[in-house]
C-alpha cells in the first residue's frame, strides 16, 4: 500500500479517546518501522498523537519547545551583537554551536511526503509553490533555524571564508528559497570569488522572487556591477538608472558617478527602447517581474471580489508598490471602501 492508503487505513480506527488511541497509533509505528516509509508514517502517527493528546499533556512538550526556542533565540541575539560590534570570531562560535545542534535535530527533516519551510510571510509561500511546484505537503519550521544558518553563512562571509559561507548560504536557501535576503547575500559569495557569470546569472534569476521596490532595485544594481566589470558602462548606466525608479539608494547615484569618472562623461544613458533591447538581449526584465505581478494583482483581485478586503489589500499593494499602476490603484481603493 502506499503511504495515503496506509494512513487513512490508521485513522479510520482512531476514536477520540487518548487512552485508545495513543497506544494504537505507537503500535502502529512499530509495525511499519521495516516499511519503505516507516520514516513517513512515524512522523505522521507522532502528529496525530501529538493532536489526540488533552492539553495537560500537550503542555509539557509545548514548555520542551519553547524553551529550546528561546535558548536559540538568546544565541543569536549575542552573536548579532557580535557582529555588530565586528567581532566576527566571537559570533563566529556562538553561530557554529546553534548551527550543530540544529543539523543534529531529526524531527523535521524533509521526507518523501512532507517538506518543511520558514516563510517570512504570505507571498514568499505563494511564489514557491508557483516556482517550485511543490508535490509534497509542505509544513512550516521553526524560523530560528533559518535566521541561524543566515547569519552564520553572513559571518563566515565577513571572515572572508567565502566557499564555506556559500555553503553554508545555500543550507539558509534550502528552508526558504525564496527569501530575497539570503539570495543576495547567496549571489554575493559568487562575486567576491570572482564568479561573474555565475553572479550575473542568479542575479537575473532573483527577478523572479524580488517582490518588493528595493528588491528589485538590488536585481538591477547587481546587473549593473556585472556591466561595469565588462566595460560594458551604457548598460550599466541604464540599469542604474532603472533601479533608482524602485529605490532612491546612494549606491546607485555613486556608482553612475563612478562610470561618469572612468568614462570621463563619455557614458550615455540608453533610451528606453535601447534599455528594452539589452534587457531582452541580455535576459532580464523591464521593471519587477511579469509574473510576479500577474499573480499579486489577481490573487488581490479575487480577494476583493470575495469580500476579503484585508487579503486583497496585501496582495494588491505588492503589485501596486511595483507599478504604481492606476488600474491597480483602483482595485486597492475598493479594500478602503
Amino acid at each position: 500500500m502506499d503511504f495515503d492508503s496506509i494512513m487513512r487505513e490508521i485513522t479510520s480506527e482512531l476514536t477520540g479517546d487518548p487512552a485508545h488511541d495513543v497506544p494504537y497509533l505507537q503500535e502502529q509505528t512499530r509495525r511499519y518501522k521495516d516499511h519503505e516509509m516507516s520514516t513517513e508514517i512515524s512522523r505522521a502517527c507522532g502528529r496525530l498523537i501529538f493532536q489526540v493528546l488533552p492539553d495537560d499533556k500537550k503542555q509539557p512538550l509545548t514548555d520542551i519547545l519553547k524553551k529550546n526556542d528561546m535558548g536559540f533565540e538568546a544565541a543569536l541575539e549575542e552573536a548579532q551583537f557580535n557582529i555588530y560590534k565586528k567581532k566576527y570570531d566571537v559570533a563566529l562560535k556562538i553561530l557554529e554551536g546553534v548551527v550543530e545542534k540544529i543539523r543534529d535535530l531529526r524531527i523535521l527533516k524533509d521526507d518523501k511526503v512532507t517538506e518543511y519551510h520558514t516563510f517570512n510571510e504570505t507571498f514568499e509561500e505563494v511564489l514557491y509553490r508557483y516556482l517550485y511546484e511543490p508535490q509534497r505537503d509542505l509544513r512550516p519550521a521553526n524560523p530560528t533555524w533559518t535566521r541561524a544558518f543566515y547569519l552564520y553563512g553572513n559571518t563566515l562571509f565577513e571572515l572572508n571564508r567565502l566557499e564555506e559561507a556559500q555553503a553554508v548560504l545555500k543550507e539558509a536557501l534550502h528552508w526558504n528559497p525564496v527569501d530575497s535576503e539570503i539570495n543576495f547575500e547567496y549571489i554575493e559569495t559568487y562575486k567576491s570569488l570572482g564568479d561573474l557569470d555565475t553572479f550575473f546569472r542568479l542575479s537575473k534569476e532573483a527577478f523572479r522572487f524580488a517582490f518588493k521596490p528595493q528588491d528589485v532595485a538590488r536585481c538591477y544594481r547587481n546587473i549593473a556591477f556585472f556591466f561595469v566589470e565588462k566595460e560594458m558602462y551604457n548598460e550599466a548606466m541604464g540599469c542604474l538608472q532603472m533601479s533608482t525608479l524602485f529605490e532612491e539608494s546612494n549606491i546607485a547615484q555613486s556608482e553612475m558617478y563612478y562610470i561618469h569618472q572612468i568614462t570621463e562623461g563619455k557614458a550615455k544613458l540608453p533610451t528606453p527602447e535601447e534599455l528594452r533591447a539589452i534587457a531582452e538581449q541580455h535576459g532580464f526584465p523591464m521593471g519587477a517581474n511579469q509574473k510576479v505581478l500577474n499573480i499579486a494583482f489577481s490573487l488581490g483581485k479575487q480577494a476583493v471580489e470575495n469580500g476579503n478586503k484585508h487579503a486583497g489589500k496585501y496582495f494588491l499593494s505588492i503589485a501596486y508598490d511595483l507599478t504604481n499602476d492606476e488600474m491597480v490603484k483602483s482595485w486597492l481603493d475598493k479594500c478602503d471602501d
